[in-house]
């Protein structure tokens, strides 16, 4: 294994490194630019990845295109929380993303988009406009009245092919 704090084998230029290096800053340096995300959460690193050769041990090797993700992202950087991921994963692991529960289905709206093969954007205006979760997954014609918000949606129905229409505003 590597000594001298990983700069011998795993060297200070070695992805896992870069990442052990990039975990603490962002946890422990007040003065990091993100730390309010981190640190200034409250996030942690615990005790033993203070050593990078036990980060090295407990992740293993970076590999190819993955980067460092907390499963929990408001939980601390520990052996049971963090892994390699994609950055698809990544980004659908992330506080502003908008969990939706349908019929006692819980799932990101992105996911719901993906499986109902409806536009993210028309299923996020469905939900600022104040609509069910049912109508929001909808394939269903919806309209709603002008400038409105707080306007109930309408089905229409026709004999079309299900498609939202939104009317300018």
């Amino acid at each position: 294994m590597a000594k001298n704090n990983g700069n011998t084998i795993h060297g200070s230029r070695s992805p896992e490194y870069r990442t052990w290096s990039g975990m603490l800053q962002r946890c422990k340096n007040k003065k990091y630019t993100k730390y309010h995300l981190y640190g200034g959460r409250g996030i942690t690193v615990c005790e033993r990845w203070h050593k990078f050769d036990n980060f090295l041990v407990d992740m293993g090797p970076r590999p190819e295109g993955l980067t460092l993700d907390r499963i929990d992202n408001n939980g601390n950087y520990e052996p049971g929380n963090c892994r390699w991921a994609t950055k698809k994963q990544q980004a659908r692991n992330m506080r502003p993303n908008i969990v939706l529960t349908v019929n006692g289905e819980t799932k990101l709206l992105v996911e719901w988009a993906e499986q109902k093969g409806i536009c993210f954007n028309t299923m996020r205006e469905r939900i600022y406009r104040g609509f069910p979760p049912e109508l929001v997954i909808s394939n269903k014609i919806l309209t709603w009245a002008r400038r409105k918000r707080s306007a109930k949606p309408r089905i229409r129905k026709t004999a079309r092919k299900p498609v939202l229409t939104l009317t300018p505003r």
